[in-house]
């Protein structure tokens, strides 16, 4: 079992997973009709993947395909829904003193509207970096 790698993947995509060795967290949110399912879940499993874990680092891949202006969302979050998930993110991992590299990722809206998408995650990602003194 790899002890320092751990994958905590809230997209659903499990079934794409080969390593079974690597400590994992999976749960599925297609076919969910909006956001407050998987923000909830959010908010409550990722504090306790991160005690437990105890992580150095954490690479987050902060996915926009789950918009729900995208074609075929595997999700269907809102601006609103995505400004939340960004939150309890960084939040979670501001508070834990666990330094973050982020990856944008997906999109596949408007431009305008991909852009505005990753303009929430770097906003947000620098009020955390900003709160890390607390």
């Amino acid at each position: 079992m790899e002890r320092d790698l751990f994958l905590f993947d809230f997209r659903g995509q499990a079934s794409d997973f080969r390593r079974p060795e690597t400590l994992h967290y999976f749960k599925n949110f297609r076919g969910e009709p909006d956001g407050r399912s998987y923000l909830r879940t959010l908010r409550k499993a990722l504090p306790e993947v991160l005690a437990e874990f105890r992580p150095e680092a954490c690479p987050y891949g902060a996915g926009m395909d789950v918009f729900s202006g995208t074609p075929s969302p595997p999700l269907r979050l809102r601006i609103p829904d995505i400004e939340e998930r960004e939150a309890i993110v960084f939040e979670a991992l501001a508070s834990r003193r666990v330094p973050v590299a982020n990856v944008h990722a997906g999109g596949y809206a408007s431009l305008e509207t991909t852009v505005e998408l990753h303009l929430i995650t770097a906003r947000t990602a620098c009020r955390g970096r900003a709160g890390e003194g607390r």
